[in-house]
């Protein structure tokens, strides 16, 4: 036989892009509000033949390196030059993103016929971008009703391949548990960001609730009420934290409202030793040992970074279940 692969490429194509047009035409005619129609139905076929062995044609001039035909001089994503080589790669323009996005859609539509065309909809944005470095965050797909009722589920697609000589001879499987970690490491990231902008604009509410606190509270309350003293330092900052929460932490799950609350929780604790070490010329041991001598005082000002830390899981979990609490 001559020419096996191309007519092997050639047959396939062809098959799939006539088996396509001769399902619709049995599911729903040559026209949705017309009677079937031989004619048209045949001038389908004909078109659909050619197409199949127009892309077979590409397809094997891709395989030995030739120029495709109609390729654009530019990438309509990057910008650069749109040689078949960045037509392959380039995750932007390319064919890339072509596959990403026909498998969206696919998926999208299998989730539209299990759950209705309400529920489906597609490049959602879960965060909006700040234009000082904060990127804006969308999903693929978000389709309600896939885990519970009137909850939405949020698809990310990635596109990869498997046989790429970086990959070497690894399995399938480790190369999509790396694309996972990608995915998660990338989220991790942006937790501890959010970590890192919660403490910081708490501390410096906390310092000077604090010194509020042993500059005017404690001397008109006197020692004897320190305890009621410390009722008020709390009264005053957990509002505040629960507010700057509010406005600044955008976490989509209560795992990673877990992780910026243990980011700022952890950097809160680094500052109070840092200080009690550069202005109180204390080691971290006389640190603890002070907040463990006083039972009620070391138990309220835990309890208190404890609840500073949660905060962000809570209000997680409430915008999980029904609306980000203003």
């Amino acid at each position: 036989v001559r020419d096996p692969t191309e007519r092997v490429a050639e047959a396939y194509e062809t098959s799939v892009q006539g088996t396509n047009v001769l399902t619709t035409a049995i599911q729903h005619g040559t026209h949705s509000d017309q009677p079937f129609d031989p004619s048209i139905h045949r001038l389908q076929m004909h078109t659909a033949i050619h197409e199949g062995k127009r892309r077979a044609d590409a397809q094997a001039k891709e395989r030995y390196g030739y120029r495709p035909p109609n390729l654009p001089s530019s990438c309509p994503g990057c910008g650069s030059a749109f040689t078949l080589t960045h037509a392959l790669d380039c995750a932007k323009g390319g064919l890339v993103i072509q596959r990403h996005n026909e498998l969206r859609d696919v998926i999208g539509d299998v989730g539209r016929m299990a759950f209705g065309a309400g529920s489906v909809h597609k490049e959602v944005v879960l965060k909006e971008g700040d234009g000082q470095g904060r990127e804006e965050v969308r999903t693929d797909l978000v389709i309600r009703g896939v885990w519970d009722r009137q909850r939405d589920a949020s698809f990310d697609v990635c596109v990869t391949n498997a046989d790429a000589p970086s990959y070497g001879n690894r399995p399938t499987r480790s190369i999509l548990a790396t694309h996972e970690r990608r995915k998660k490491n990338k989220q991790a990231s942006a937790a501890l960001r959010q970590g890192l902008i919660y403490f910081g604009c708490a501390f410096p509410t906390a310092f000077v609730c604090g010194a509020i606190r042993v500059g005017l509270i404690e001397p008109a309350l006197g020692k004897d009420n320190y305890l009621f003293s410390v009722l008020i330092f709390d009264a005053l900052l957990l509002p505040i934290s629960w507010l700057l929460c509010n406005k600044l932490v955008d976490a989509e799950s209560v795992g990673e409202g877990a992780l910026v609350g243990v980011t700022a929780f952890t950097l809160l604790m680094g500052a109070e030793v840092s200080m009690c070490w550069f202005v109180d010329k204390k080691t971290p041991v006389d640190f603890f040992r002070k907040q463990t001598s006083n039972a009620v005082d070391g138990f309220l000002g835990l309890g208190s970074q404890v609840l500073f830390a949660l905060f962000p899981v809570m209000q997680a979990y409430l915008s999980d279940k029904g609306g980000k609490p203003d």
